[in-house]
């Protein structure tokens, strides 16, 4: 039976709530980070009641830089969540703690859930704690854009708190629209039903009417979702799946398992060593928590294993691996350490204090970890320095591109570029950000190392690829690397292949190319002569002056 309520019971809850607030605060202070600029900054559908409605009827970045055709994230209560902080002011501070509120509810859901589940109220804030200070929820408070996460799992656990609720059962309305509140937040939440089963069996609490209730508020998401047309992911067949099962869940142990500085950047393209000591102590952790904590923890711990099915798809489909993912999976293992707890905690083996000794790793890593989120430099940055590969080096490269530090985007964009796999986006942009730097016999060395790395002969690294070698003096090589380009260039690609046709002193290019799409000849040959003069060859650029002027008089005459 549940403890009464005690003091104990307030200054738990006061110590754990501090101890968030203490880690998590310095989010108040952040801005707008990663996808949050597209989302949110320049989403055109976060105000009227137009926008109230129409978040039912489309997907979730219809309305912003980054729209799929098809959509393929139904979120309306996520894009609900987005118009609010917009009404509000749309402040990032505003938004920050809006996130925040939503893991401040969480903790206290799990204590609540915990509590319903027989556990004392140290053990049930024990788990609290662990839940709230665990370095793997910092991704889902910091990052604005992911706050769909703790949405949904906020929408599974209330479900498990009334379900649990002694003396009374479950009404069928509140547990479909808490299921239909998840789903439509995100689809996390379609797994619903399963969630509840194993823990109302641990419980031995009936299971049918919550199970119903799951299922009525998941289909009706599910229809909704159909009707507005939105797909599913493209990415995760049965290759993709079965290719992502064994680093998913091996990197979701060694999350959950080991306390570390977390940041983002994981990614199945350019695969890291499996953590071997992560799987084995999370494997042996779960081995203690079903010895000690027996039917509960057994029935908890499924829950975490099933909050770990929606990453597989995810990380098959995108490619990333994100701690949001693991959330749910966290609250189940956090509860699951509960019920382990629970007997030590009666017996007065383990004062209501010491749950802080047990969460100070992870507050430790977790506060580490929230810094990273202040802007996308600090992100990046720290992602550079945890998960080093093209992906992370090629967001840090943009980043510093758009902030004008062309010096360090240079850097990066090479780094992404490297060979066995380079970041196609990071290919784009290589060899033009030494052109944006004033050097552009820079950019016809770094496109060649591109291309032999394995970027693609796009015209956004041919062009200035050509260019720069044009500019260097290497004119027969500019024409071998123009002659892999597999569609129409234009632009710096154009410009290079008139010089060369300069070169030759073939008029009737030059000709062409005034008549076509070149504004005049005064342009055109101030853009050649400037090429020309770079890769040394004077006479021709002197040719071309000539001919300009020449041209200019028949004009006129």
């Amino acid at each position: 039976m549940a403890e009464s309520t005690s003091p104990t019971i307030d200054r738990s809850a006061v110590w754990v709530g501090l101890a968030v607030l203490l880690v998590f605060g310095p989010l108040v202070g952040a801005g707008y980070v990663w996808d949050d600029d597209a989302l949110i900054v320049q989403n055109t559908a976060l105000s009227g009641w137009k926008a109230f409605f129409s978040a039912w009827t489309g997907g979730l970045w219809d309305h912003t830089p980054q729209a799929q055709h098809p959509p393929i994230y139904y979120r309306p209560v996520m894009l609900w969540s987005l118009q609010v902080d917009h009404l509000l002011g749309g402040s990032a501070r505003l938004a920050h703690l809006h996130s925040l509120g939503w893991h401040l509810l969480n903790v206290g859901l799990v204590a609540v859930v915990a509590r319903r589940l027989g556990c004392s109220s140290t053990a049930a804030w024990t788990s609290a704690g662990l839940f709230g200070l665990h370095p793997v929820a910092v991704e889902s408070v910091a990052w604005i854009s992911a706050r769909n996460d703790p949405m949904s799992v906020a929408a599974i656990l209330g479900m498990l708190a009334v379900s649990l609720r002694p003396g009374s059962k479950p009404r069928l309305v509140h547990l479909a629209a808490m299921a239909a509140f998840g789903a439509a937040a995100k689809e996390t939440a379609y797994l619903a039903p399963v969630c509840l089963a194993p823990v109302l069996w641990a419980a031995r609490r009936p299971i049918g009417r919550p199970v119903l209730g799951a299922l009525i508020g998941v289909s009706a998401v599910l229809i909704g979702r159909w009707l507005a047309g939105v797909a599913w992911p493209p990415g995760a067949d049965a290759a993709h799946l079965l290719a992502s099962a064994w680093p998913t869940s091996a990197w979701a142990m060694d999350a959950l398992a080991m306390p570390s500085v977390r940041a983002p950047g994981g990614h199945l393209a350019w695969p890291e060593p499996i953590p071997m000591v992560g799987v084995l102590a999370g494997l042996a952790g779960g081995l203690v928590l079903l010895w000690a904590g027996r039917r509960k923890a057994l029935g908890l711990s499924v829950l975490g294993v099933i909050g770990v099915l929606p990453a597989w798809p995810a990380v098959a489909h995108v490619g990333l691996f994100g701690d949001r993912y693991l959330l749910l999976s966290l609250a189940g293992f956090a509860l699951a350490v509960a019920t382990s707890l629970d007997r030590a905690t009666r017996a007065r083996r383990l004062r209501p204090e010491l749950w802080l000794l047990l969460a100070l790793p992870h507050a430790v890593t977790a506060s580490a970890s929230v810094t990273a989120w202040q802007d996308d430099t600090t992100l990046w940055t720290a992602a550079v320095e945890r998960h080093e590969n093209p992906h992370t080096a090629g967001s840090l490269a943009k980043v510093l591109e758009l902030q004008g530090d062309l010096d360090g985007a240079a850097h990066w964009y090479s780094v992404a570029t490297m060979a066995p796999r380079p970041l196609p986006h990071a290919c784009w942009n290589v060899a033009a950000i030494e052109l944006k730097r004033g050097a552009p016999a820079d950019a016809g060395e770094v496109g060649l190392r591109a291309l032999a790395a394995g970027c693609p002969s796009d015209p956004e690294l041919i062009c200035p690829t050509a260019y720069g070698l044009a500019a260097k003096g290497l004119w027969t090589a500019a024409e071998e690397v123009l002659a892999k380009l597999t569609t129409r260039g234009t632009g710096l690609c154009t410009i290079t292949k008139l010089a060369g046709s300069a070169r030759r002193r073939e008029v009737s290019a030059l000709d062409a190319a005034v008549a076509g799409e070149s504004p005049g000849w005064t342009s055109l040959a101030e853009r050649l002569g400037l090429l020309l003069r770079s890769g040394g060859d004077l006479e021709t650029a002197e040719w071309v002056d000539a001919l300009a002027r020449e041209r200019q008089r028949e004009e006129g005459g």
